[in-house]
């Protein structure tokens, strides 16, 4: 998968090299428009929310552990994700563009026991997406515009379950990580503003949504507890705030 998504933009970047005209670096920005493209960064930041990782709270929620000598906390935890990765899009059209993302997301494990006591954080989900969609632009030819973009593609996704717990419980190992690479939905909506020399930045939401299958599923307990109580399934959903910066060109 990973060989296809290289190839497919190694062509793509080819067959558009020669017709790309770079004075239009020096001219004032003239705003999205038939025949622009843009190639930019991005990173994004958020909370994830799901059926597995509310079973991971449900999983943790019951154990107390000694953060120092006779203080002890509950064992909760909070999950956050980021991302970050690079964007291509080609307007054949006024108004409308075709835009592929290649990037990397992570969801981590946090947990909770206040800033003047130690806390720890692991890996629980990484990933690495390609995703294509259409991008409708608002305005045409100005300095700013409203974009919205809706994906779809597949991501090559590894989950860890109960990270934390392996660390800070006695008697329990968690369980192996396990492979959930899956197809991938999401949209993305963005105030842009374009500057002189054709760099323009980003501030948008993005949202996603990951369909996770677990094959044979889990046997962890703890506490009396079950995890996740033999379900083979989920999806996760991010929300994000999402910023990129990059350069229009004119083809």
């Amino acid at each position: 998968m990973k060989k296809i998504i290289v190839l497919f933009l190694i062509v793509f970047g080819f067959n558009h090299a020669e017709a790309v005209k770079f004075d239009e670096l020096d001219k004032v920005p003239q705003g999205a428009h038939a025949g622009q493209m843009f190639l930019n960064g991005w990173v994004s930041m958020g909370l994830p929310f799901g059926s597995v990782l509310t079973a991971e709270h449900n999983f943790l929620k019951n154990n107390i552990y000694e953060v120092s000598p006779d203080i002890f906390k509950m064992l909760w935890v909070e999950h956050l994700n980021f991302g970050a990765g690079a964007s291509f899009e080609y307007m054949p059209i006024n108004h409308l563009g075709i835009k592929t993302k290649l990037g990397y997301m992570g969801i981590f494990q946090k947990t909770q026991f206040g800033s003047d006591n130690r806390n720890w954080s692991k890996s629980l989900y990484r990933e690495l997406a390609f995703m294509v969609g259409p991008s409708a632009h608002l305005a045409n030819r100005k300095s700013w515009d409203l974009t919205f973009t809706p994906y779809g593609g597949y991501a090559i996704a590894i989950y860890k379950p109960t990270p934390i717990a392996a660390i800070l419980l006695e008697n329990y190992t968690s369980a192996k990580s396990k492979n959930v690479s899956n197809f991938a939905l999401g949209a993305e909506l963005a105030l842009v503003g374009y500057f002189s020399g054709g760099f323009f930045m980003s501030l948008g939401l993005d949202w996603n949504l990951r369909f996770l299958n677990f094959g044979d599923g889990f046997n962890l307990t703890q506490n009396n507890t079950t995890f996740f109580h033999g379900r083979k399934s989920s999806n996760i959903n991010t929300f994000n705030v999402i910023i990129s910066a990059g350069y229009a060109f004119l083809n």
